[in-house]
């Protein structure tokens, strides 16, 4: 894994943007960290977002309904 030496300016803002709107304070002591890992899973996010289509979808893991035997 790549490491990034700093962040910019709008990312910063974009992550206690986010924190904010969560209600999550993140304490001084641990700020460096906590940016550092929001920002390595808003860097991965978009392989959680890929479109799939009906056939890539598990469909028979779960049916609703009664349970034929």
């Amino acid at each position: 894994m790549i490491a990034q030496d700093r962040h910019s300016s709008s990312d910063e803002a974009d992550i206690e943007r986010r924190f904010l709107n969560a209600g999550v304070v993140v304490p001084a002591d641990r700020a460096e960290g906590a940016y550092a890992a929001a920002v390595r899973l808003l860097a991965t996010l978009h392989w959680l977002r890929t479109p799939r289509t009906a056939a890539a979808e598990p469909s028979h893991i779960f049916a609703p309904g009664k349970k034929r035997s």
